[in-house]
């Protein structure tokens, strides 16, 4: 006998409780791939289209809950690019590795389709970056390594040097300070290879001429 309830929900016989139809907390039946599994959680793996935050166009293959991308699984963009890592709500959130065609990989943290915490990146040119993100974008403290040999570590603000950190070029030059928008700004120290030494306030990667030394 069915119970009172609203005439939207299905009494089910397996889990003897109202709800909507389909949505068995027993026997949860997945509208994409008409099967069923447990607990609302499709472990099966499924292929679905989908469109990232930035409106880029993209196959999903891997578990969903409720519909949504969610636990382990991989996307392989239209442009070439391969995600394979943690979602949550449909979204990259978690740990996993961004590859681009050209050779470029990020391996680090994710929070709603953007790189957040701590990563690496590695670019087509040899660049290498181990620190913190924010929104995409370096922010906090990291690394940038150069093949070369040029080397920055320090803080950063919206990808660029931003507050204090050492710059040391591939020939030993090196510049200890402190940094705003990308530029020497502030109290800073540049020794060259020659031995000379700037050493005082900088303006815009100016040294102000009262302070040399």
């Amino acid at each position: 006998m069915k119970p009172n309830g609203d005439r939207s929900d299905f009494w089910c016989d397996i889990c003897q409780a109202l709800h909507l139809e389909d949505n068995c907390r027993v026997n949860y039946h997945c509208r994409i791939c008409g099967d069923y599994d447990t607990c609302f959680s499709c472990a099966i793996i499924h292929t679905i289209q989908g469109t990232s935050v930035f409106g880029n166009s993209f196959t999903y293959i891997g578990p969903l809950d409720d519909g949504e991308a969610r636990g382990k699984g991989k996307r392989i963009y239209d442009n070439g690019n391969v995600y394979v890592g943690d979602f949550r709500d449909g979204n990259m959130y978690g740990t996993g590795t961004f590859t681009l065609p050209s050779g470029e990989i990020y391996v680090g943290e994710w929070r709603d389709d953007k790189k957040n915490g701590t990563g690496t990146l590695t670019l087509a040119s040899g660049q290498i970056y181990v620190g913190e993100y924010k929104d995409d974008k370096k922010n906090g403290t990291g690394t940038l390594t150069w093949p070369n040999g040029m080397r920055y570590v320090g803080e950063w603000r919206d990808s660029k040097y931003h507050g204090t950190g050492t710059l040391t070029w591939a020939c030993g030059q090196m510049y200890v300070g402190e940094w705003r928008d990308g530029k020497k700004n502030g109290t800073g120290k540049l020794t060259r290879t020659d031995g000379s030494v700037q050493d005082g306030q900088w303006e815009d990667d100016e040294f102000l001429p009262q302070n040399e030394i």
